[in-house]
């Protein structure tokens, strides 16, 4: 029952940290952008970060790359 739950907060944080980066590259471009400013917008602490990813460029990778695999799934059933 507490992996369960474990699970929920991970996801929520990981939710967390991509909205505030969306959030962010829309107000002032990917480059402009700090693990500080995305952690502050995400409410979370700089350590929460960085357990789940190594840097920015990493959290924008991994984002990127599940944004690329959903287009080529959704455009391979038509």
């Amino acid at each position: 029952m507490k992996s369960a739950y474990t699970d929920l907060r991970v996801a929520r944080t990981k939710e967390a940290i991509r909205d505030a980066l969306t959030e962010l590259i829309n107000e002032k471009g990917f480059d402009s952008i700090t693990v500080k400013d995305i952690t502050a917008r995400a409410n979370i602490n700089r350590g929460t970060f960085y357990l789940h990813y190594r840097d920015k460029y990493d959290l924008f990778d991994l984002w990127s790359s599940i944004g690329d695999l959903y287009f080529i799934f959704i455009f391979s059933k038509r």
